[in-house]
């Protein structure tokens, strides 16, 4: 069977690359060994969506663990100083993990979002400059 998806967009929704520091705690651990808790643990969101995003962390987290997440979306991108910084709060679920050198990229589905935050985002990256073709950004 091949798992080559390098050429095959499955997203519905357009990404960005990003490079955010996210904080995030553990809602409802499903099959954690280790008990986090209350926790909040750090790691840098590296692709964002409407529908969700994609996470750089040195945790284990399993697939289908719901997370709360919070980060402040930093839009350089406007012009309006006054809506350069907004915090953006949802509830998501790891979609996937993928261990990667020392560290695990997760990818995670926004299960819960308000409106304006979906806005915040789509405004974030209707306003990005588009990479380049080709790019392995």
């Amino acid at each position: 069977m091949n798992d080559d998806y390098s050429d095959v967009e499955r997203r519905r929704h357009k990404r960005v690359p990003v490079n955010f520091i996210l904080r995030y705690r553990i809602q409802k651990p499903l099959e954690v060994v280790i008990r986090i808790g209350n926790m909040e643990v750090n790691a840098v969101m590296i692709d964002l969506s409407e529908g969700g995003m994609a996470i750089i962390t040195d945790y284990d987290i399993p697939s289908g663990t719901e997370l709360t997440l919070k980060f402040t979306l930093v839009n350089t991108y406007t012009q309006d100083q006054s809506q350069r910084n907004k915090v953006v709060e949802a509830l998501g679920r790891v979609a996937y993990i993928m261990p990667m050198d020392k560290d695990n990229r997760l990818g995670i589905s926004f299960t819960e979002i308000s409106k304006h935050n979906v806005s915040t985002i789509l405004e974030f990256i209707n306003l990005a400059p588009k990479p380049a073709p080709n790019s392995n950004i």
